[in-house]
């Protein structure tokens, strides 16, 4: 059935203003130093995950450098948001 106009639904991002509820990307919410909605910069880090699957690799018998390979991917890495407009980091989201 046609009504002869396309309807399409807009679909807003999500603003988040508890930062304890962001997910581990980009995300829309509002800055608690600077008070501007943004869209939070990520930056990754090694942390304690990262290490520990190492080690354990490391024990496994994987020594020819294939226990590195934790640090090279970012889903065993801890998560930073930062404000674009301040640059305060907003919240770090550990895997461990």
């Amino acid at each position: 059935m046609s009504y002869g106009h396309n309807y399409t639904p807009s679909i807003a991002p999500e603003v988040i203003l508890d930062i304890q509820k962001l997910p581990p990307c980009s995300s829309q919410t509002q800055c608690p130093q600077c008070r501007q909605f943004i869209t939070t910069e990520i930056v990754t880090s090694i942390g304690n995950v990262a290490c520990l699957v190492c080690i354990t690799m490391s024990i496994l018998g994987c020594v020819a450098g294939c226990c590195l390979i934790p640090f090279c991917i970012d889903n065993f890495k801890d998560v930073t948001h930062r404000c674009p407009k301040c640059r305060s980091p907003i919240i770090t989201i550990k895997k461990l």
